[in-house]
């Protein structure tokens, strides 16, 4: 449009008197209207997929988030979970004593090199 207004000032003169003939009162309510409808539409597809949810007996998220926490609380107290649980804390306790160790090989010679 611009690269035509541009080129052609008979069409830039057409153009911008039809622009200004034009009710922007009109143009603002149509555009809340459909605001308003896709709204409406939305909320109708959630609305639907809440009941459907509830109906079905699939709670969603909530339900999901609950049934891996216990999941995994069930793992933990298992033997293998146990296990697992040690290997990760000797880990960290490792990785702890060996950052101790170079922080005062570090410390040494910082101060006395």
């Amino acid at each position: 449009m611009k690269l035509r207004k541009k080129r052609d000032p008979s069409y830039a003169k057409a153009f911008d008197s039809a622009l200004t003939r034009q009710d922007a009162s009109k143009h603002v309510t149509k555009a809340q209207n459909e605001r308003k409808r896709k709204d409406r539409t939305i909320k109708g597809k959630q609305r639907a997929g809440f009941v459907a949810r509830r109906l079905s007996g699939e709670m969603g998220t909530q339900a999901a988030f609950i049934s891996v926490g216990l999941a995994g609380a069930a793992y933990l107290k298992s033997p293998q979970g146990q296990a697992k649980v040690k290997l990760v804390v000797r880990k960290i306790k490792f990785n702890q004593s060996v950052r101790k160790g170079m922080n005062f090989v570090e410390d040494i010679l910082n101060n006395y090199v």
